[in-house]
C-alpha cells in the first residue's frame, strides 16, 4: 500500500481542511511513494516545509513509511490493518469480515488509501472504515476510478460514495476530488448525481483517481439499507431526471422513426475507414471532465 505524491498532496488538503489526525487508523500501512522533490513542493505549497531535513526524515524514518508523515501531522496513536503482517502492520484482520467492537468508534480519522479495490466484500469494507470513524470524526479514501482494469476486482463511481456516505448513514462528504494521471494534471471537484440529477461520467485514456472526505455527523448503523442509484430512486418516485426524459423520449408510440437521415445516407455511402477517423475525431474533441459535473480547483487552496 503507498501514498504517492498525490495522496500526499490530497492527505495535506485534508489537515488545511480540519481534520483531526490524532487517532489514525491506515487500512494497510501506507508506505510514502514519492521523492524528496515530491514530499518538499508538496509541504511547501500547503505551508508545512521546514528544512530538507524534516523531508529526509519523513522519508526515512519508520523504514519510509507513513507513520512519520501522520506524526507531522498531529497523530498521537497511529494503527494500521492488514490480511497479513508482511509490511507490518500492527492489527491483523480480513476486511472481508466485520471488524471487532473494540475498534469501532475508535479514530478520528481512518485512512483508505489503495485498499477498497482489492477487497472482494465491498459492502462488508466500506462498513468496516465507516464504523472505526468515531463521531465528528473523517473517512478519508483515495481510490481508482477509470483506466486501471486489472489493478484489483473494482474500480469505483462518484455514486457509489455519495450514496454510501451519506445522512441515512449518519455521515457527509465534505470533498470529492478527482484527478488523472497526465502531463498537464488538474484537479476537479465532482458533483453529486443526484444533486445534478444526471449521471455523473467520465469518458478518458488516463489512469483516474477519486479522493473522497467524509465526515461522520452521526451515529448510525452504517449500510442497514441499501443505497439505490440515484436516477432509478428519482424514477420509480415520479421525480423527472434527465434520463427519465431520455426514456420517455425513447419510448413514446407517437415518435415516427426516421428511416431516410442525412446521417445514414452518408455511412452507407462513406467508406468505413472514414467513417471511423470521423468518429475518432469526434470523441477526441469531446470535453472530458464536462463543466456540468466536474469544476476545477487549486488543490493548495481548497
Amino acid at each position: 500500500m503507498g501514498l504517492d505524491t498525490n495522496g500526499i498532496k490530497f492527505i495535506l488538503a485534508c489537515k488545511k481542511h480540519g481534520v483531526s489526525f490524532k487517532d489514525t487508523m491506515m487500512i494497510g500501512r501506507q508506505i510514502l511513494n514519492a521523492d524528496k522533490n515530491q514530499v518538499e513542493e508538496n509541504l511547501k505549497g500547503f505551508g508545512l516545509y521546514e528544512s530538507d531535513n524534516q523531508v529526509n526524515n519523513l522519508l526515512s524514518e519508520n523504514k519510509g513509511y507513513a507513520e512519520s508523515l501522520l506524526k507531522m501531522l498531529g497523530s498521537e496513536t497511529i494503527d494500521s490493518l492488514d490480511y497479513s503482517n508482511y509490511e507490518g502492520a500492527n492489527i491483523l484482520h480480513d476486511m472481508n469480515l466485520p471488524v471487532p467492537n473494540e475498534l469501532k468508534e475508535k479514530y478520528s480519522t481512518v485512512l483508505e488509501s489503495g485498499s477498497l479495490e482489492h477487497i472482494f466484500n465491498f459492502p462488508t469494507s466500506m462498513a468496516n472504515c465507516m464504523e472505526m470513524t468515531k463521531k465528528d470524526g473523517h473517512l478519508i479514501i483515495i481510490t481508482p476510478v477509470n483506466n486501471i482494469m486489472g489493478h484489483g476486482f473494482f474500480q469505483f463511481s462518484p455514486e457509489v460514495f455519495y450514496r454510501v456516505l451519506g445522512e441515512r448513514s449518519g455521515f457527509k462528504i465534505e470533498m470529492m476530488l478527482i484527478f488523472e494521471y497526465s502531463p498537464d494534471e488538474k484537479w476537479y471537484s465532482v458533483s453529486d448525481p443526484k444533486l445534478v440529477k444526471q449521471r455523473v461520467e467520465l469518458m478518458n485514456s488516463s489512469a483516474t483517481y477519486l479522493c473522497v472526505l467524509a465526515k461522520r455527523i452521526e451515529i448510525k448503523d452504517v449500510l442497514h439499507q441499501f443505497p439505490q442509484q440515484s436516477d432509478y430512486e428519482d424514477a420509480w418516485e415520479g421525480r423527472e431526471n434527465y434520463y427519465t426524459r431520455l426514456a420517455q423520449d425513447r419510448d413514446s408510440l407517437q415518435k415516427p422513426i426516421d428511416t431516410t437521415s442525412s446521417r445514414k445516407i452518408i455511412k452507407t455511402l462513406l467508406p468505413k475507414i472514414f467513417v471511423d477517423t470521423y468518429r475518432a475525431y469526434v470523441q477526441a474533441k469531446k470535453v472530458k471532465f464536462d463543466p456540468k459535473f466536474y469544476t476545477e480547483i487549486d488543490i493548495w487552496k481548497v
